[in-house]
């Protein structure tokens, strides 16, 4: 507000209703359709990554883990993962640590490179077909409950994300009023 940004100030408030109707969703009550759409987009692209890496050998496994370090590494502008990610062996572990980082969209895009420098063009195309979109689950099979809430998570720091990308350099240096 002290910035006059008045458009920013609305998405927030928007975003802050979201994160309200996301606790709510957690809570049991009716969501908003696009944060259901979100979350359900999220945890269906993670279980998708879970499930193509689960047909990896554990060789492969460790191919594909040294192949993301390169490529990130290699000046293609994603953030360093650590030393820690070549020691993982847990393909869960594996997916949540790269969604800390990485958006839905730019860890497909690494883990189909991965896949195509690794010659492994039948999960290219299992990544490919799968994810056009969310599917639902049967009522009868429940997601995991870490795998939801990692979702949720991911698709609130999404929505939050969206709104301060609009905010511009000058926006932030021109405000002098320190954050509290």
């Amino acid at each position: 507000m002290d910035m006059d940004r008045s458009d920013l100030v609305e998405r927030l408030s928007e975003t802050i209703l979201r994160l309200k109707v996301v606790c709510n969703f957690l809570s049991s009550e009716e969501p908003l359709p696009s944060v259901i759409q979100r979350v359900e987009t999220m945890a269906s692209f993670i279980e998708l990554l879970l499930e193509t890496l689960k047909d990896l050998s554990d060789q492969d496994l460790q191919s594909f883990q040294r192949v993301l370090l390169i490529e990130i590494q290699s000046g293609k502008g994603y953030s360093d993962i650590s030393a820690r990610w070549l020691m993982m062996r847990d393909r869960q572990d594996m997916v949540f640590y790269l969604l800390q980082d990485h958006s839905q969209h730019r860890l497909l895009e690494m883990t189909t490179e991965a896949f195509e420098k690794m010659n492994r063009t039948d999960l290219v195309q299992r990544l490919s077909q799968s994810s056009s979109g969310p599917k639902k689950k049967h009522s009868d099979e429940q997601r995991p409950a870490v795998i939801q809430k990692v979702a949720t998570m991911a698709a609130v720091k999404h929505l939050l994300l969206e709104t301060l990308n609009d905010l511009r350099n000058e926006d932030l240096e021109n405000s002098s009023r320190p954050w509290i």
